[in-house]
């Protein structure tokens, strides 16, 4: 399914569109990390991901349960972080 694909976003569209049925979510969001200027991270796919209310298109370190993955262990994240939408600005 995946054979020769290049395109990250193509990839990433592909595997939530699989894996996000199959884990009986629903919604899934892959974020690219981007450390030129100030580190960030880029959404990069999205499944049912509403783009007015739903996970940003940029989330900055500390951002919420997302924003603070690539910073902290596993250990240390807490489970009650939400979106913004989600009525909480950070964790």
């Amino acid at each position: 399914m995946l054979q020769g694909q290049r395109d990250l976003a193509a990839v990433g569209k592909m595997l939530l569109s699989e894996l996000v049925p199959l884990v009986n979510a629903h919604q899934g969001v892959i974020y690219q990390m981007d450390m030129e200027g100030e580190p960030h991270l880029n959404l990069l796919a999205s499944y049912a991901n509403d783009q007015k209310n739903g996970y940003p298109a940029r989330l900055l370190p500390g951002d919420g349960f997302i924003g603070n993955a690539p910073w902290k262990s596993a250990a240390s994240l807490s489970p009650t972080c939400r979106p913004r939408s989600a009525g909480s600005d950070r964790c």
